[in-house]
Order: C-alpha cells, then structure tokens, then sequence
C-alpha cells in the first residue's frame, strides 16, 4: 500500500509531465549493475596477480568451481583484480553485472534490478523467495554471464534472510553449471561465514619486486636508484593504494619546468620526507588495517596539493570526506551554482573540474560515471585519512546542508515520481548523514537544522515510496529526534516528520497508530499554519484515508467532500492531490457497493491523471488497479483480466517484484484465477504472493491476511502513501 497525496518539493512542476517524463517513467528505474570501468586504468598492468587471475579466468572460462571470493585489507587491490576479470569478461563477450553490498538496502535494490534484467517469468515467479527466483532464471540463462559483488564485508547479507550463507539458499549460493561465475570482494577473511563451496584467495601486500613496478608504473620514469625504490615500496608496507598515491604524487613533482626544492621527485627524497618527519605515522593499533600506510603516501599527497594547487582543491577533498562514504553526484550535490550560494562565492564548474581532476591525478579520488551520471568517490583509507587530517571547519556543516538541500533532487522532484528514484538513491545517503553529523553536533543555527531535516525527510520518503518501509521508519524516527531537539515540537520540519512516519505506519497496516499521528500533527498545522495551509489539508486527507481503512465511511465521504473543495479553490482541478483526493471518493463509492458511479469516477479521473502526469505514474497505476477491482467486483472478469495484467507488467518492471503495490495485484490476479477456475494455479500462486507479503509486509499486515483468507472483494488501494 501507498500514498496518493504528497506534496512535492519545492519547485516541482507537475502539471503536464506528458512530453518531460513519460518516456523517462518507461525505463526500469533500478540501481545501475553497470561496471564501473572508469576506474581502470588499461595503460597500468596488474602487477603481482597473475595466479589468481589465472583461476578466475579459468572458472569464468568454465572450468573448477564457480563462486569466488576475493578478501583482504582496504587497498590491497581486490577492484583492481575485480575490474580485470570484467574486462576480459566483457571482451570475450560475457554478459557482466556489478552489484554493491554496502548495507541491506543496497544489496537488495541491486539484487532486484538483477531479477529484472534476466528477466524472471510469471511462472517463475510462482515460488517464494526472491533468491529462489533468481537463481532458477541465472540457470536457464544460456549464453555466459558473471555477476560481481563489491563491497560484501558482512557475508551474513548474501544469505538474504536464509539462514547461514554456507546453507546456499540466499543471494549467493553453490553453482554447477558451466555458463555463470560470482566473484565477491570483502574485507571477511573469517572462513566460517563463506560456504565451502565458495573459492577464497586472499589479496595480500605485493612481494618486493611486483611493488617496485606497480611504483614506477605510476611515477612513469625509471632513473631512480632500484635500492631507494625497494626501500620505499616496503615502508609503504606494499599496499597497491599507498604506492598508486605515492606514484602519483612523484609523477606530479616531475611534471614542471620549475622544480620545487621543498617538492621531492625522487624515491629517495619522498622516503627522507617520510623518515624527516614530514608525515605523521599513526599508531596501527588505532586505525583500520593497512590505513599507515596510507597516511605515509597520503600527506605527501596533501603537501604537494597545498604547493601547487588553488585552495579550491584541498576544500573539495575536505568537503566530500564530510559528506557520506557513498559516490557523490557532482552535478546533483558539489556543483558552482549551489557554492555560490551557499559559501564559496565566485568558484565556477571549470574550477571545479581543474580540483577534481588534480585529485583525481594524485589518486585521492575516483571520477566515476554510471547511466549517464557522474559521481566523485573516496577509497575507504584515503576517505579515512582526509576526514581525520582535514577536519570541518566552522562553516562546513552549514555548507554541506545546504548543498544537499539545494540539489536538484531534493528541489526538482518528488519521490512518487518512479523516473526520480535513481537520483534519490544517490542523495539519499548523503541526505541521512547531515543528520547523523548533526545529531552530534548540537548546538547548530535553526536554518541549517531545517535544510537538513527537510532534505532527510524527503530522502526517507523516497525510501518509503520504494517500500523499505522498516528503514524508512528508522531513518525517520531519527529525524524527528533531530528537528524535537533543535527545533521544537511544532516546527514544520519536526511534523513533516512525524506525518511521514505516520504514513509509513499506515503503509505497514498500523491504522491506530497512524490515525494517532495524523490527528497530532493535523491539530499542530492547523494552529500553526492555518486552515488553508497546503499541509494542513494533506492532514485532513490522510485522517480521512485512515478512517476510510477503519471503516468510518460516514466520518470520511465527509472529510474526503470538504478536502475535495479545498484542493480545487487551493491548488486547481487538475493538480494531482486534488485527484487524489477524487480518486479516493470514488474508492469510497466502490468499497461501499455504488459500483457503477465508482467506475465512472475512475475513468473521468484516469483521462485526467493520464493527460497531467503520464500513464505510469504511481498515481494512475493505483487508479488504473482499483479500476480492474471494480470490473472483477462487478464480474466482468475479462475486462478486469486485462486491466490487472497492464497493470502488473508496468508495476513489475518499474517497482520490482516485491514492492507491495506489486505482490497486492499479484495476488488480486490470483483471485480472479480462481474465478475462472484455475484452481490449483490460483492457489498455488496465493501461497508464494502470501509468503512474499509475510515477509515483506509482516503476517498481521491487512494485505497479507487478505491473501491468505483468499478474500474476492478484496480492498481498494489508497494509491501512493
């Protein structure tokens, strides 16, 4: 279940999306399994890794065992090994996803995508756990395929809720075929969270030799004296990271017609720079594995930068190590216009490339483009390291709010846009970190309280609207905490926030909580904002929706009738809330037998929500469901068919086969099976649409219980909540 009425951010045009976004609604909108390939580099050799390209090239050959795990410390090369086998991959022609386990969310928003694109059949999806159904389609996938997992440094996720990974019934399970390979990279070197099944090689430090030539590699040159260069690499500690930063740094201090003196270009002049005293070495007991040596090459690095480049260098490092340990979408979030008006008057996106492309020749970022858009990414180490020896400065987390607030996303679109998802995936992360940093440092003004909390609440809606209603609610509880702490009860940022978690728990079935919630928040807006207030009326309806759900249909035709009239002299006849609005109405004529007027409501409503925001939107896919329920209520059940199979197909393939607005019209589908008496096919499908819901929905969730009691009049969807 859903919602029909959000208001998008500010700024957002809705009106008519036919001719901007339909086409972009069209396309799958999932996490990109694309490889990132930018961050090989063709002109450098993998040095030091022949053997386990060899076995890994021999099983993606089709030979020994199938899966495959690449561990070791952050650093030691595991992508670089990784980004290899793809690109031989890829040349031999085998089709190749990348996926990213960071947390669960990722994980699974990945894995989703995946199932999309091997493209999982009705009939396969008639059994129950979405790892089941991808590996039943990745066994009938005939032509060679290899799947490669990056960041997978909690095995427990690749079980997917399974029980150990070793049992092989999650995500990542014992392959006998011939025509797939999984490759995974993790930090884990515990051999009791793989199954045996699956091949460990350990990416260790490079022997002497191997590192030297990883140094020159990167330094271009080789007239330095082959003892100063075996003396470096080891107090580097042979970490592939620390030497591609160290090679960096030397090729840069060659590169001028003016040597500096204070600038050493040689082996042995950057290794007195480090016995000197120039770099600070930590104590290893105190920072993750291999990041010492890191900090040797890394303040060389930072040293080199302060010489040569304009300040705006060192304030993107500083500033992007602040924000969240994802991928930052530089035109989204770090762009000239939002830094000019937020703190860095005067900077221009041609300064801007010049900083990263500095960065980026000294090895402390990676440039990534992925789908078309571009991000800046920090290796783990060199993220540690720059977020320790460059710390915030006075106004960085004002700066950093407010850039995240001013992002095209989070001003440009609203989540219940499908087209938008991607884009919210990728600011999300940094949306949810201002409140984190926030929340440990109080004390902050009022404004950049309100940015942050504004831009976290629409990321958490975003989730929502994905249906990770579980960490929505968590993200959200924590907002609330937030804006309760800095900006008091009645704020609007602090209500949006209990509004949304108010939505989350009608989402979940929670009707008394939520009407709770709604109630509260509706009496604060109404004092506050006043009657007309386009957020008082949102609180209005949504008291109604729940009423609607609890069966006061007296108390909600009269709520629904009141909005209704408000919406049209407020935002217009057209606006989508005030369709919403409608379309709730006709639900209401519908739950309560007027079956004929509630199919005409929706056809007058469909036209509308078609012609202003494309036929699939959210909105006019809820439309179009409840539309089909009317039919099938009314026993017209070949029109109904065909209403719910346009629906499933664009829901699936935009959505994903477990987001709940999904599994309810996969299980409306198997009721009218069972009308046209396909019994055992009705049936069978109702138990896996009945474990689906239980496990993403809960076992007490109204939709679940509907499906398990097999109910024919099942209830109306509300539309995107």
């Amino acid at each position: 279940m859903v919602e029909q009425s959000h208001s998008p951010p500010d700024g957002v045009v809705t009106a008519d999306r036919s001719e901007r976004a339909v086409a972009a609604d069209r396309k799958a909108t999932a996490a990109s399994l694309t490889p990132p390939m930018g961050r090989r580099n063709p002109h450098l050799p993998i040095r030091g890794r022949d053997l386990v390209l060899k076995e890994l090239s021999g099983a993606l050959a089709g030979s020994g065992p199938r899966v495959h795990v690449l561990h070791g410390l952050s650093g030691s090369g595991k992508s670089a090994i990784a980004l290899e086998l793809v690109q031989r991959a890829l040349a031999a022609g085998v089709t190749t996803w990348w996926a990213k386990a960071d947390d669960e969310p990722s994980l699974v928003e990945h894995m989703r995508a995946l199932l999309r694109r091997v493209g999982v059949s009705d009939v396969e999806m008639l059994s129950g756990h979405p790892a089941d159904h991808l590996w039943l389609a990745l066994a009938n996938v005939t032509t060679r395929w290899l799947l490669v997992i990056d960041n997978a440094d909690d095995p427990a996720l690749l079980a997917a809720g399974t029980g150990p990974l070793a049992d092989g019934r999650g995500w990542v399970r014992p392959y006998q075929g011939s025509n797939g390979m999984v490759l995974i990279m993790s930090r884990s070197s515990d051999p009791s969270g793989w199954g045996h099944w699956c091949v460990r090689h350990k990416v260790d430090m490079l022997d002497e030799a191997d590192a030297v030539a990883v140094l020159r590699d990167h330094v271009g040159v080789d007239d330095d004296d082959p003892q100063d260069a075996r003396r470096l690499v080891d107090r580097l500690g042979r970490l592939p990271l620390a030497l591609r930063l160290a090679g960096a740094y030397l090729s840069q201090a060659r590169d001028t017609a003016w040597p500096d003196p204070a600038v050493p270009s040689t082996f042995r002049g950057y290794l007195d720079a480090v016995d000197a005293g120039r770099v600070a070495l930590r104590d290893p007991d105190l920072v993750r594995p291999g990041q010492q040596f890191v900090d040797r090459a890394w303040d060389m690095s930072l040293d080199l930068l302060r010489r040569r480049e304009p300040p705006l260098t060192i304030t993107l490092l500083r500033l992007a190590a602040h924000l969240a340990p994802a991928p930052i979408p530089c035109p989204d979030v770090l762009n000239a216009t939002s830094l000019n008006l937020t703190g860095l008057p005067g900077t221009t996106n041609q300064q801007l490339g010049r900083a990263a492309a500095a960065l980026r020749d000294l090895g402390l970022i990676d440039l990534l483009s992925s789908d078309g858009r571009a991000s800046l990414a920090l290796h783990p180490l060199v993220r540690d390291a720059a977020e320790r020896e460059l710390p915030a400065e006075p106004g960085d987390l004002a700066l950093l709010t407010a850039l995240v607030r001013r992002s095209a996303t989070v001003t440009g679109v609203t989540p219940d846009d499908i087209s938008s998802w991607p884009a919210w995936q990728s600011v999300t992360p940094h949306a949810l970190h201002m409140i984190t940093m926030l929340l440990r440092n109080p004390g902050q003004p009022a404004q950049v309280v309100e940015d942050a909390c504004y831009a976290a609440n629409f990321a958490a809606r975003s989730m929502h609207a994905r249906g990770l209603y579980l960490a929505a609610d968590a993200e959200l509880q924590r907002i609330q905490r937030l804006a309760t702490r800095d900006l008091g009860e009645r704020n609007g940022e602090t209500l949006r926030a209990l509004h949304y978690q108010a939505v989350v728990h009608h989402a979940r079935g929670r009707y008394r909580e939520a009407l709770d919630a709604y109630e509260k928040v509706y009496a604060a807006r109404h004092e506050v904002f006043g009657p007309d207030d386009v957020e008082t009326i949102r609180s209005r309806h949504y008291r109604a929706l729940v009423w609607h759900e609890l069966g006061r249909h007296a108390e909600a035709q009269a709520e629904y009738e009141a909005v209704l009239a408000d919406r049209i002299r407020v935002r217009g006849p057209d606006d989508r809330h005030t369709l919403a609005t409608r379309h709730n109405l006709a639900r209401l004529k519908q739950d309560t037998g007027r079956l004929a007027a509630a199919e005409a409501d929706y056809r007058a409503i469909l036209d509308a929500q078609q012609r202003t925001m494309g036929p699939d939107y959210r909105h006019t896919l809820a439309t179009r469901h409840n539309l089909a329920l009317c039919l099938h209520a009314q026993n017209r059940l070949a029109e109904a068919q065909a209403e719910y199979d346009e629906v499933y197909h664009v829901e699936r393939r935009l959505l994903g086969d477990e987001h709940p607005d999904t599994l309810a019209i996969r299980a409306n589908l198997a009721v009218l099976a069972e009308a046209r008496g396909h019994v055992a096919q009705a049936r069978q499908e109702r138990d896996s649409v009945f474990e689906a819901q239980c496990r993403v929905l809960g076992v007490d969730h109204p939709e679940s219980r509907a499906t398990r009691q097999g109910l024919v009049h099942r209830g109306t969807r509300p539309g995107p909540l």
